[in-house]
């Protein structure tokens, strides 16, 4: 009798908008083989999962990441972090860069909800949390937004443009 590779989802389940959970089963493979496909296979897949994110961000008045802001409890570094959480989806591939922004004045709490961005471009998360700012706080940011695939560094120059956002 021939040995047949069989690929077939055994479960597949939304945990949350943003986790997704699947289980496959992919079989028989020689003694060690089955670790060497798994991992390639995973690795392979991973690379290849289109997504949309925030690249690059500019705070108003924050010369550098570390920096507090007067009226918002969080410091720069923070509301970054915050923002790396906030997931994004787009109705269609983008073919250039597009901008968020984030203007709002305290007392308040800001989430990814008040995040504006383009009509085709919506967040998974609205109730992420960003800051907290005070009643004098102000916060008003921009967001330079991409899609693509795999991890890559950008800098400004590398990307063949002048990406700075005034």
């Amino acid at each position: 009798m021939k040995n047949y590779t069989v690929l077939a989802c055994v479960e597949s389940t939304i945990v949350h908008p943003t986790k997704f959970y699947g289980r496959f089963e992919l079989g028989r493979f020689a003694t060690g083989q089955a670790l060497t496909v798994a991992n390639t296979l995973r690795r392979s897949l991973l690379s290849q999962l289109p997504g949309v994110s925030m690249t690059l961000v500019q705070i108003e008045n924050v010369l550098h990441e570390y920096e507090t802001v007067l009226g918002i409890q969080e410091c720069a570094l923070d509301i970054i972090l915050n923002l790396k959480h906030v997931v994004l989806t787009a109705e269609f591939e983008m073919f250039s860069p597009q901008i968020g922004f984030i203007n709002v004045k305290g007392p308040a709490i800001v989430r990814a909800s008040d995040l504006k961005l383009p009509f085709f471009i919506t967040c998974v998360n609205p109730n992420q949390y960003i800051a907290t700012l005070t009643e004098k706080g102000e916060l008003n940011l921009t967001v330079l937004i991409n899609c693509g695939k795999n991890y890559l560094n950008h800098t400004p120059s590398s990307m063949g443009y002048q990406a700075r956002i005034q």
